[in-house]
């Protein structure tokens, strides 16, 4: 099983379920990502994209809640304010509905359907002071640029 994931310079992934003898080498790395707390930079981020996706990728987990913390790592990067990760939300929502292709308990389903929400908006303050008018979801970017 594969899926295809381009980026906006053109370039491409090849993203594939992770076989299980790297289990305890995509754990160590993804838990020092959960750990660090924090947004990571464009290049940082673009370096581990294709890890956390190919977690999400297949009919099986490389490990007891990869899958949680893959979403988590994308749930952190959906609410920052930072356009740069902006080009990264097409492969986010991908390996998204890759992960809800296959039977999921309901409780990561739930977080799956969320942060893939958060694909697709992002808070925004408005200069007005009115608390109903601030923090508004948007639409930051069309449906049509995410669709795989």
């Amino acid at each position: 099983q594969q899926q295809q994931f381009s980026t906006s310079s053109g370039g491409g992934w090849t993203i594939r379920a992770l076989p299980s003898s790297s289990s305890a080498c995509v754990e160590k790395v993804m838990t020092e990502l959960l750990e660090y707390g924090d947004v990571l930079s464009f290049e940082s981020f673009g370096f581990c994209l294709p890890l956390i996706c190919s977690v999400l990728t297949g009919p099986r987990t490389p490990f007891p809640e990869s899958a949680e913390i893959a979403l988590v790592l994308l749930q952190r990067h959906t609410t920052t304010d930072d356009d740069y990760l902006l080009v990264f939300r097409r492969e986010m929502a991908s390996a998204i509905l890759e992960f809800l292709k296959h039977d999921r308990s309901s409780t990561t389903s739930q977080k799956a359907l969320e942060t893939l929400v958060s694909c697709y908006t992002s808070s925004v303050d408005n200069d007005n002071n009115d608390a109903a008018s601030n923090n508004n979801n948007i639409n930051i970017i069309s449906t049509s640029s995410l669709a795989p």
